[in-house]
């Protein structure tokens, strides 16, 4: 697949570049998470054949006695077959506040449930925000180069081998396991894995995070986005929690 084919790649650059727009038409204060509904929706509108649809309740919640549905950001299903899904996408805003780790691990594990009534589905998360507050963010390895295989990493959260990154999620902080697990739990039917697997993500603008001279010109209000695909989940990593 060439780069102007490419899923993340367009959902990557696509996006910061509206955002850039918006922000020199004077919209920057309008930036939340339904505002990237906008381009995302006109990028996966252009690049597939499929019917782009918003928030669709999720599959394995059947019914949730209080409170909203949860819901799905994104969904594209074959015209004429509402029943299988092709792709789905969940996005992240984060502005001025620094994006918390449980936020952005529950929306992936909402992902690797899909898979259970989807099973050739393409799943994608999309991140959007201003840099600075993302260099100082527990976030940032996904966007820190390295060439150590995995085998080096051991104990790190994130490990990396050429085209995966693999997030181990017993190497979390006690409270963000607390409260993924308590998450599930209010979710009774969801699954729970020991790891989150993830394409190596397509970021623009193009950058290394622990690079100086390539963060150098980074201002408050600089913008980026990352897209990634998250993997069919192993079955034989399944945990009834995260230790």
């Amino acid at each position: 697949m060439s780069q102007l084919d490419n899923i993340q790649f367009k959902l990557s650059k696509g996006t910061t570049s509206w955002l850039e727009y918006e922000f020199s038409c004077d919209r920057g204060n309008l930036f939340n998470e339904k505002y990237l509904s906008f381009p995302i929706g006109n990028i996966l509108n252009s690049i597939t054949d499929c019917m782009v649809l918003t928030e669709i309740n999720h599959p394995t919640i059947k019914k949730l006695k209080v409170g909203r549905p949860l819901q799905i950001d994104f969904v594209l299903h074959e015209k004429g077959s509402k029943s299988k899904w092709k792709y789905v996408v969940e996005s992240k805003w984060t502005g001025t506040t620094e994006p918390k780790l449980e936020d952005i691990f529950w929306d992936l594990i909402r992902l690797q449930n899909i898979f259970e009534f989807q099973k050739d589905v393409k799943c994608y998360f999309v991140f959007s925000g201003f840099l600075k507050k993302l260099k100082t963010s527990k976030i940032s390895p996904l966007f820190t180069e390295s060439k150590d295989p995995p085998s080096k990493s051991r104990g790190s959260l994130i490990t990396r081998s050429r085209s995966f990154y693999k997030i181990e999620l017993n190497h979390l902080d006690k409270t963000t396991k607390k409260n993924l697990n308590e998450k599930k739990n209010k979710y009774g039917q969801f699954k729970m894995f020991s790891e989150i697997v993830i394409r190596t993500p397509h970021i623009f603008p193009i950058f290394d995070i622990d690079k100086k001279e390539e963060i150098k010109g980074i201002i408050n209000m600089s913008l980026f986005t990352c897209a990634f695909e998250v993997m069919k989940p192993n079955v034989n990593k399944r945990v009834p929690f995260i230790l």
